[in-house]
């Protein structure tokens, strides 16, 4: 078959466009994969803020990549909210906390639209399998300096009346919590892409598990239950094992919660009555704070209304009223009061897409079930999108997940995708 001139140099361009968009997601996993030891190590590198520069670089690939597919929808969409987070940012009494949160929100918006879309979904999975070498070495290592710093009793800090937490080289329990999620996440994603004995990582899996149950943030139990399931559904086949394993995990998971500082944080907040009544006692006084932030809002002129008002606001309003300089622990609150209507209308669309997403996999309804819960528990009880690791801990996991069950097969152009070799 005979090819002109303009053909070839037609598929020339198409090729060379491939190859730009594989580097960029490619780049977009390396630095997803490095983000866990710059955390497990932050404490080391803060004179240099290392994980602010990495998280720049992560939003800049992503909206290179995201800016490759755009539509008048989608343009529209980001202008509004671009100019709507400026103009709060620019007026905030605190310039500083309400940049850090939109910068968040934008990664956050920009990861779960590119894994969202059929397009882009693929190929960023693919960036993750073509960097499986860097991924086992990230395991192993993050798994040696958790299990180095659980052993030594490093990192550990003390709250009166409550005990002690595990915090290791972070900068809060939260955010040791979340980056564990990120190393489960790549464990189980390991074991879909790579050639490993599963029961190796299974039992490696156990040192980041630990340390969740070891910090006391509570809302990580969620995550850290629904990863062990989906890994011992995935790895074991025969079910009778599997009901068997599913028993022993369930009575280790009570025994590790009963003796572990998580435990201790439980009874703290049982024997300490917030407000007066169970709901607020089971929420740790999260219901006070919620009641705080909507009166915030409710008091708000109609622009803040519809465009927000800012994410300082809301740690004032505690402040004054609760006596905590905390945030909304609650993201459709927190983006009502800081980016409007606007900006949590934008945010419900696109984790509407991404749950729409999760109940077209060909997966049992509780595994579906458990993966919806991995966004929606922490995002009702405590926040998922300011978590940059744990947003990213569920991209690799919803992408392995999606692989595994043979779903990732298509782009947008129908043609099938070869998900182990597109590399090209």
């Amino acid at each position: 078959m005979q090819y002109t001139q303009s053909e070839l140099q037609l598929s020339k361009k198409g090729r060379d466009n491939s190859l730009r968009h594989v580097s960029a997601y490619s780049l977009l996993a390396i630095l997803m994969i490095l983000f866990v030891m710059t955390t497990l190590l932050q404490a080391l590198f803060d004179r240099i803020s290392i994980n602010k520069l990495l998280g720049i670089a992560i939003a800049g690939v992503a909206f290179w990549i995201w800016s490759t597919s755009l539509s008048v929808k989608r343009l529209c969409g980001a202008y509004l909210l671009g100019s709507a987070g400026f103009f709060v940012i620019i007026t905030s009494e605190n310039v500083g906390l309400d940049f850090t949160e939109w910068i968040y929100f934008y990664i956050s918006m920009l990861i779960l639209t590119l894994v969202s879309n059929p397009y882009h979904a693929p190929k960023i999975y693919n960036a993750f399998s073509h960097n499986k070498t860097m991924m086992r070495i990230i395991i192993w290592l993050s798994t040696c300096v958790l299990c180095f710093l659980l052993v030594f009793r490093i990192g550990y800090k003390y709250k009166w009346g409550e005990g002690s937490y595990f915090v290791g080289l972070c900068n809060s329990e939260h955010t040791l919590a979340s980056v564990c999620c990120l190393i489960l996440a790549l464990i189980y994603s390991y074991t879909t892409v790579g050639d490993c004995n599963k029961g190796i990582y299974g039992l490696l899996s156990l040192i980041p598990a630990f340390a969740i149950f070891q910090s006391g943030a509570r809302i990580f139990l969620v995550p850290l239950a629904v990863i062990g399931y989906l890994y011992i559904r995935k790895n074991i086949k025969r079910r009778s094992v599997r009901v068997i394993i599913y028993i022993i995990g369930a009575l280790g998971f009570a025994y590790v919660l009963l003796n572990s500082s998580m435990m201790e944080k439980f009874l703290y907040a049982f024997d300490n009555q917030y407000g007066g009544t169970i709901l607020d006692t089971f929420t740790s006084g999260r219901t006070e704070i919620w009641a705080t932030e909507l009166n915030l809002f409710s008091q708000s002129n109609i622009l803040k209304k519809i465009f927000g008002g800012s994410f300082a606001s809301i740690y004032t309003a505690n402040k004054s009223n609760l006596g905590l300089s905390i945030g909304a622990h609650n993201d459709l609150i927190g983006l009502l009061c800081g980016t409007g209507l606007l900006g949590l209308f934008l945010y419900i669309c696109v984790l509407t897409i991404v749950v729409r997403n999760i109940s077209r996999l060909d997966i049992p309804k509780l595994c579906r079930l458990l993966l919806c819960a991995y966004i929606i528990v922490p995002m009702c009880f405590n926040g998922f999108y300011p978590y940059q690791h744990y947003v990213y801990s569920f991209v690799i996991l919803f992408l392995s997940v999606q692989k595994t069950e043979n779903l990732c097969k298509h782009a947008t152009d129908g043609t099938k995708l070869n998900v182990e070799g597109d590399h090209r």
